[in-house]
């Protein structure tokens, strides 16, 4: 019962990760295109959307994968998320890097105009937004196919997405048909 609960949850936030990700993405273009800073007043909804999105994802997958070592927790996302996920999160993690890395050393010290923000900064922004949310949203996916069915052992002991044996019995663990790769 606490599974389908804490699954229907982990839907939500997925959702809303993705809604969140698409809105970055259209704020994102629409900066870059008109070269002005007319959306300024959705960036900070966005911002906040990332928290209370972002939270209660960490809160709920720490529990869902608290038997995947730390080492093998990217790897558990990577093959638990569609691929076109996948590469539009590397995409934006590192395309965000690059623009901040960029709008520090060309804009450190442009003012405010006329009390909007500078587009730039919304560029900067809204690709790190687009990139975090991309992120819960893989995330989100490895916890909801680690709810729907667990990997277990033969005996039945719960075991990480990447362990060739059970670390509580020590018996051997079957790779699954498309869990393992």
């Amino acid at each position: 019962m606490l599974n389908s609960v804490l699954l229907v949850i982990s839907r939500v936030l997925c959702a809303l990760a993705l809604i969140g990700t698409a809105l970055s993405f259209l704020v994102h273009i629409a900066v870059i295109a008109s070269g002005t800073a007319h959306v300024d007043g959705v960036v900070l909804p966005i911002f906040l959307g990332v928290v209370g999105v972002g939270v209660p994802t960490i809160v709920l997958m720490s529990k869902v994968t608290s038997d995947i070592k730390p080492r093998d927790l990217q790897k558990s996302i990577r093959t638990s998320s569609p691929t076109w996920l996948n590469v539009f999160s590397k995409i934006a993690g590192w395309y965000f890097i690059v623009v901040f890395v960029v709008s520090v050393y060309l804009h450190h010290d442009d003012p405010k105009q006329d009390g909007q923000m500078p587009a730039w900064w919304l560029v900067m922004a809204s690709s790190c937004t687009m990139a975090m949310y991309s992120g819960l949203a893989g995330y989100l996916f490895l916890g909801q196919r680690r709810l729907h069915s667990p990997r277990r052992c033969p005996n039945g002991h719960p075991v990480s997405e990447h362990a060739g044996y059970c670390e509580e019995c020590g018996s051997l663990v079957v790779a699954q048909s498309g869990r393992d790769a």
